[in-house]
């Protein structure tokens, strides 16, 4: 007899509990806010404000809103549940900054990747043909590779032209080492002791700001590493004398006044870009 009572008794309670298990549940599910605060309790205070829900009317929070695990979008599958701490997911995209910060977007760490589930690189993006990166869409648009000192790594450089509706592709040319290039035209003067055309280039007095002056700065010191081609208005010859010491360039010509030059010279930090990669990974053109 005491042990039928005693069961009554336990069924009685789990029937209790299970009917206030779900009565929490559904308060829980239909959650409606108050429509007044608690006396002497108004809004910013902690503990005061209306807590956040699993309704399907928005909500907002004003403060910060702080969790280990992000999700948006369908249910997360038991391997992304399982994910470390730090998770955000999303399965719909996402828009930020729409309220212009200064600030849009700071990864403190680590490498991003587009379409690249484990990326390489600090950016590394999925190759998409002609519609892999466009950066800017303006004329004065720039780009700066390490403070504008860095090295890019592309194989075809194409400024494209637009002429009468037609779009005209100008290849940049290839140079095997680091060098800086000069194109012009000089007016001789006529040398009547020794019965040619010269002038004489000073490295060290040029104008300050002038085509020469900067081709001249950015150069290696030393000029003995320099191509001269020279070509005069007018059949004949035309020759040149360096003088590496005082840093001249001497040219001459027997029959023209105009001759036009070309001068190529390794840059100044030639020596910091050798032809030969330290990594011997194959990549860029593969040539057969």
């Amino acid at each position: 007899m005491l042990q039928k009572k005693i069961i009554e008794q336990l069924k009685l309670s789990y029937g209790i509990l299970i009917g206030i298990a779900l009565a929490i549940g559904l308060s829980v599910l239909a959650f409606t806010e108050p429509a007044l605060a608690p006396p002497g309790c108004t809004p910013g205070t902690a503990g005061c404000d209306a807590p956040l829900n699993v309704g399907t009317v928005g909500q907002s929070k004003n403060g910060w809103l702080r969790t280990t695990k992000f999700f948006v979008g369908n249910p997360p599958t038991v391997s992304e549940q399982g994910a470390g701490d730090g998770l955000l997911r999303t399965t719909m995209g996402a828009i930020l900054n729409e309220g212009g910060a200064a600030t849009g977007l700071v990864v403190s760490s680590g490498n991003v990747g587009i379409g690249v589930p484990l990326p390489s690189y600090k950016l590394d993006i999925v190759s998409g043909g002609a519609t892999t990166a466009r950066f800017g869409t303006a004329a004065t648009d720039q780009v700066t590779i390490g403070g504008g000192a860095g090295k890019l790594n592309v194989g075809t450089v194409d400024p494209l032209y637009t002429i009468n509706g037609n779009v005209y592709a100008t290849y940049l040319p290839g140079m095997v080492g680091v060098k800086a290039e000069i194109t012009g035209t000089l007016h001789l003067q006529w040398d009547s002791g020794n019965h040619f055309y010269q002038t004489l280039i000073r490295f060290n007095e040029l104008k300050e700001g002038s085509d020469l002056w900067l081709f001249s700065r950015i150069i290696d010191f030393n000029l003995e590493a320099m191509s001269v081609l020279l070509t005069p208005s007018a059949p004949g010859r035309a020759w040149y004398v360096k003088n590496n010491t005082q840093r001249t360039l001497s040219i001459m010509s027997d029959t023209a006044s105009e001759v036009s030059y070309r001068l190529t010279a390794p840059r100044f930090d030639h020596a910091q870009w050798p032809t030969q990669e330290s990594d011997d990974t194959p990549r860029g053109f593969i040539v057969p």
